[in-house]
């Protein structure tokens, strides 16, 4: 289950989702809350702003056919896609 908190997210992104980790054996004994973990979120074009400014050579289109193809996931609001900044940088990493 995600969690939107709203923070001042970096440059460039509207978007900070939370999601929780998986319960470790120790956190169900002690029955404590588990950690979230931000995720740094936005819109195709905000993502590709940002990894161009600093300095990352890659289109636009290349990170729509990567989540057409579903090599990064998204998350659509309405006609929107969200993508995770990370998973995107993965992507170029891997590549």
């Amino acid at each position: 289950m995600m969690t939107i908190i709203r923070i001042r997210p970096p440059p460039g992104l509207k978007y900070i989702l939370y999601h929780k980790d998986t319960i470790n054996a120790e956190q169900k004994s002690n029955k404590e809350e588990p950690t979230m973990t931000p995720v740094v979120m936005g819109t195709i074009r905000e993502v590709h702003a940002r990894l161009v400014s600093e300095g990352y050579h890659i289109t636009e289109n290349a990170i729509r056919k990567w989540t057409k193809q579903g090599e990064i996931h998204v998350v659509y609001c309405g006609n929107k896609a969200i993508i995770s900044y990370e998973s995107v940088l993965n992507k170029l990493m891997a590549s």
